[in-house]
């Protein structure tokens, strides 16, 4: 078994066992997300609010086109914007880090 179909292995057993999903180009996607963060950034004008959250996807559910930085996601009825889109080195998985753009 290689190193890229146990990372995929163990990310199912783990999807299994939080069931989460999110939905991005009107399909829903296992995924495992992390701890919605929020902090203040200080930017011209002053401090805005922004809140983090990331989620890891088994790249072997994309049948087509990947994520992409500026579209979005829903994830619990909350519609995130993808800020970037991370490959791990095996292959196995992608991160997509996202914004509340609401904020």
């Amino acid at each position: 078994m290689s190193f890229q179909t146990e990372i995929a292995a163990a990310l199912q057993e783990v999807e299994t066992v939080l069931a989460k999903s999110l939905t991005w180009n009107a399909t829903t996607y296992a995924c495992n997300a992390s701890g919605l963060s929020k902090q203040n950034e200080l930017g011209p004008g002053g401090f805005s609010g922004e809140s983090t959250i990331s989620f890891t996807i088994r790249k072997a559910l994309f049948t087509g086109a990947l994520p992409q930085p500026g579209q979005s996601v829903v994830f619990e009825t909350v519609t995130y914007k993808i800020d970037e889109v991370v490959f791990d080195t095996s292959g196995a998985f992608i991160r997509l880090i996202c914004i509340d753009p609401t904020l």
